[in-house]
């Protein structure tokens, strides 16, 4: 479905623009630090995301922690290398949204793919102090849509909206559900800029909105030419350093609270 190939691409764009990344990889290991030291206890610790590590400050997670744990669909051999001078971090392979082979046999079959909306449990009672969910949560649904919408042409907007909502909203009820810190690091929106006017913006999460207030940064994804020869790209880009887990988990009770005041308002 293509994960390698992204994978080995975000690597050469990455060396291509190295000085344009540093704020935010630096502010992405700053923020997993920060949640690090939160944690009352310092035996596990899980990256969801770990990719080629270079948002990911692994040296020193792996002196704070017992164990590391990195977590993704695809490790390359660099990560293999790096992990092997470290006694106490481990890979593990594997899709943490349990959708990507549905969607490579609906695909195969030119049928389309739904999400089940069901609790994933994988994990959950490994007992991690510390979850990091490191720049991944708007990439999720990319591949599988790209698959699926090549496969089946005669799919809506509106199908593959709803199936990358699914599963962002997934992902954010999974690394809720762990009981120790989570750290969440996820892109809001896509900015396309001249110079320094905005002339056009995405939103990065298909209208999931996330609870509460983390700290934000812009990450320069790629300056003019290195994906639009007129547009530099950038990525706003949020950091909880301890997500609210609970406002989150509790989202549906909280917004039918929230419109039966106002219900209630328009009554009297």
């Amino acid at each position: 479905m293509g994960y390698l190939r992204e994978m080995k691409a975000l690597g050469a764009r990455r060396n291509r623009c190295l000085a344009s990344w540093q704020i935010h990889l630096e502010r992405s290991q700053g923020s997993i630090l920060k949640a690090a030291r939160q944690c009352e206890q310092k035996h596990r610790a899980l990256i969801v995301g770990s990719g080629l590590l270079f948002d990911i400050p692994v040296r020193e997670l792996s002196r704070l922690f017992d164990e590391v744990v990195l977590l993704d669909i695809v490790h390359l051999w660099r990560v293999h290398r790096s992990a092997s001078q470290l006694p106490n971090v481990r890979l593990i392979q594997r899709d943490v949204t349990d959708i990507v082979e549905r969607s490579f046999m609906a695909g195969r079959k030119r049928i389309p793919v739904s999400v089940p909306r069901r609790q994933l449990n994988y994990l959950l009672d490994d007992g991690f102090d510390l979850v990091v969910s490191a720049n991944i949560l708007s990439q999720l649904p990319v591949l599988p849509n790209e698959y699926l919408s090549r496969r089946i042409p005669s799919l809506e907007k509106e199908q593959t909206s709803a199936f990358s909502r699914t599963l962002v909203e997934s992902h954010l009820d999974w690394i809720s559900s762990f009981p120790g810190v989570t750290c969440l690091i996820a892109d809001l929106e896509r900015l396309y800029c001249k110079e320094k006017e905005i002339v056009r913006r995405e939103g990065s999460l298909w209208g999931v909105t996330l609870p509460g207030a983390g700290e934000q940064w812009i990450w320069d994804l790629a300056p003019r030419p290195e994906i639009d020869f007129q547009l530099d790209i950038r990525h706003r880009v949020i950091g909880y350093t301890n997500f609210p887990k609970q406002a989150w988990l509790q989202r549906d009770r909280l917004q039918a609270d929230s419109a039966l005041e106002v219900q209630a308002q328009v009554e009297q």
